[in-house]
């Protein structure tokens, strides 16, 4: 998956509407929208990923790494287009998407940049919560 092509984009929209909604499909039925877990700002699990079935095989998503180095800017930049087209279209089947992210609890500006989307989300949800140290502005635990 390149979350930056459009062509994935729509194919996951298509795909998961048909999956949970189209016209053979009751899985759906009486769900009023998807929630969506990791989909956040921030690479998920960082450098730390591994092939689908093979958790001792490491694997690096080399579209988001340059020399070794996270390209932060790109994710973001392919999440907020992500959101852009998946949101409105959606919404227009009366599908609502709701985030559930962590570490956003100490980055303010991903909040406002989910906030300022012509289409935010539905909602959003910070995994960690209040209790969890990565999730605390001051990283400390009450």
């Amino acid at each position: 998956m390149f979350l930056g092509n459009p062509n994935w984009q729509q194919y996951w929209l298509e795909q998961t509407y048909a999956k949970f909604w189209g016209k053979d499909s009751k899985i759906g039925a009486g769900a009023e929208g998807i929630f969506t877990d990791n989909l956040s700002h921030t690479l998920p699990f960082g450098n730390h990923w591994y092939e689908e079935g093979h958790p001792d095989h490491h694997d690096i998503p080399t579209d988001y790494f340059r020399d070794g180095v996270f390209q932060a800017d790109l994710w973001r930049k392919h999440v907020n287009e992500f959101l852009a087209r998946g949101v409105p279209w959606l919404k227009t089947r009366n599908i609502k998407l709701t985030l559930n992210v962590g570490n956003m609890g100490s980055k303010d500006n991903h909040w406002d940049e989910l906030d300022s989307l012509p289409n935010p989300p539905f909602a959003a949800m910070e995994e960690g919560a209040f209790f969890h140290p990565w999730a605390r502005r001051d990283n400390s635990i009450s």
